[in-house]
């Protein structure tokens, strides 16, 4: 009988206890977190002011959640904050777990979000709850970093379609590689730090396929090629823009185009390896990165176009397949893709794709690949070499210009003693390279390729099967570009290599591009008689404007004779 009346005030006992706990928790608020993803760890946090011990009966719950965390998110150590009570960050775990903090002793605890920068309060949600109390927590990296990818893709998809439309690719994987470009075309914010000088895509296999060997041996490379880079800025004051782009279960831009190298170094030390290969999709990402910040520098009228050195292995993998192992094996439809796709490159605005074999490469692919896209194969060991084209390309537009405006001859003596007497340190063979490159330009002429600066003062290309220069233009029925006329008209300021494409530039934004004339059967632009360029009142003379021979004219019938006009197409300053 006593054992009976024991165990019914142990029940009893175990009802109020239970009464009392639903009680606390009814008054203490729970705040919920949305867990990154599912893996087999769980974490249960308690935070507590510091003050109080698990073992104190008064002391109040701050908040309890329970997240599953994957295993490759970096943890992050406990944080104390101000009055002594624990903050936000979990140990053990990978996420931030923002919590509502009571009053301490008549002392209020500002909330999460209004303690935060003014700048990243739109990064905390507020929820409302049945108890009437608000809370915050913090929207996780993984989230607002897939935020900002589908903002980009949506804003940047059609031009990333019209991108790839001018190149070789085709297949099942076209709308991958749209979106990757898409992603590639969205400007860094804030924008980097920029020189007006060359610039250099440096594109990194981090693939499955390299191994850990090959993996530190392009991290090694990379690091060199930096240092390099740096070092001619800072001994021949020749500033390179750099961007890193990565390939391994797909192809991103790490760092956009800039001249702040300890971020270029920084990017390359958080690489990680692991992935398939889709070559060809990280060739387009670097053009990508490279047509919506680069240009052709013109140093003296010699032209530097931008250029991408690729460290791969060369095992190329079929790009329609997104996941699965980073086979070695030979895809031969790949490989044909990836050899038009780089003399695209090389008959473009760009140079010749520099190929630099790491690991254990397809050494055979990469040198056939490098001949015949007109561009180099290089050892690994010897990318430090690669950090001179700056400065010799640099010389050979100087000494060439320097040559030609003053009267020294074109011998080859006085081109060896002009070289001599320019190029300081140089070594032996570099200075062989810069005779060489002078030679070939006194030699050729160059004459500028009318897609390359088209609207360069010198750069004038016209075609009869064309309209002339100067004829006034607007968009036409079959014109895709959204606003990029501004719904105004333009002049022709230049025929392009392709004999049915021609360049416009606008005049309420002063853009200049190129579009079909014929081209596929395509118009995007169409002639117009009656909208003349008209100038402002603080403007002078603009590209598009109707002249005549003035009061001071001494240039005989060039003007094709008394009452002749024209049209103006190139302007400068004297």
């Amino acid at each position: 009988m006593e054992l009976k009346q024991l165990r019914e005030a142990v029940s009893e006992m175990k009802n109020i206890l239970q009464k009392m706990s639903d009680k606390v928790l009814s008054e203490t608020h729970v705040s919920t977190f949305t867990p990154m993803s599912q893996t087999e760890e769980q974490l249960t946090t308690i935070i507590l002011p510091e003050k109080y011990s698990l073992g104190t009966p008064e002391a109040p719950v701050s908040a309890v959640a329970t997240a599953t965390l994957p295993e490759c998110w970096p943890s992050f150590d406990e944080n104390v904050t101000e009055d002594g009570v624990m903050g936000s960050k979990v140990s053990c775990g990978k996420a931030y777990l923002m919590t509502e903090v009571p009053k301490l002793h008549g002392q209020t605890k500002p909330s999460h979000a209004e303690s935060k920068p003014r700048d990243q309060r739109d990064d905390i949600q507020r929820q409302h709850h049945s108890t009437g109390k608000e809370s915050f927590r913090e929207i996780p990296e993984h989230i607002r970093l897939q935020k900002r990818l589908d903002l980009a893709v949506a804003k940047n998809y059609e031009r990333a379609e019209l991108l790839l439309k001018n190149l070789p690719v085709c297949g099942n994987g076209l709308n991958r590689l749209a979106t990757s470009v898409a992603v590639a075309l969205e400007p860094e914010d804030p924008e980097p730090l920029r020189a007006k000088a060359l610039c250099t895509v440096l594109c990194l296999d981090v693939s499955e396929s390299l191994g850990q060997e090959g993996f530190k041996e392009v991290k090694q490379a990379a690091h060199k090629f930096v240092d390099g880079i740096e070092a001619m800025a800072e001994k021949h004051g020749l500033e390179e823009n750099l961007a890193l782009v990565v390939m391994g279960g797909g192809a991103r831009v790490v760092r956009q185009l800039t001249n702040d190298y300890t971020a270029i170094r920084n990017a390359i030390d958080g690489l990680c390896i692991g992935g398939r290969s889709p070559i060809i999709e990280a060739l387009v990402v670097c053009i990508a990165a490279i047509k919506e910040t680069a240009g052709i520098l013109s140093i003296d009228g010699h032209y530097l176009k931008p250029r991408i050195i690729f460290l791969t292995d060369g095992y190329a993998t079929n790009e329609s397949v997104v996941e699965g192992p980073d086979l070695t094996e030979v895809d031969q439809h790949a490989r044909v893709h990836i050899v038009q796709l780089t003399r695209t490159i090389s008959s473009g605005g760009m140079d010749p794709v520099v190929w630099v074999a790491v690991g254990n490469a397809d050494g055979h692919f990469l040198r056939s690949l490098s001949a015949l896209g007109n561009g180099t194969c290089v050892e690994c060991k010897k990318i430090e070499s690669l950090c001179k084209h700056y400065r010799l390309q640099y010389n050979i537009g100087q000494i060439y210009n320097y040559l030609k405006k003053g009267k020294f001859g074109e011998t080859p003596e006085t081109i060896q003693q002009v070289v001599g007497a320019l190029t300081g340190d140089m070594d032996e063979e570099d200075r062989d390279f810069v005779i060489q490159g002078v030679q070939q330009k006194l030699a050729f002429c160059e004459v500028p390729d009318p897609d390359e600066m088209c609207t360069d003062f010198d750069n004038v290309h016209e075609m009869s099967e064309l309209p002339p220069l100067g004829t006034r233009v607007v968009r036409g029925l079959d014109w895709q570009y959204e606003n990029q006329d501004c719904e105004g008209p333009g002049t022709i300021v230049n025929h392009a290599n392709d004999r049915y494409m021609l360049w416009v530039l606008w005049d309420v934004n002063g853009v200049c591009c190129r579009y079909r004339y014929g081209h596929d059967g395509k118009m995007d632009v169409v002639e117009v008689e009656d909208q003349p360029r008209f100038l402002l009142q603080d403007e002078f003379i603009e590209i598009g404007v109707r002249v005549k021979r003035g009061v001071n004219w001494s240039y005989g019938d060039q003007d094709g004779g008394e009452g002749s006009t024209g049209v103006v197409i190139r302007k400068r300053n004297i």
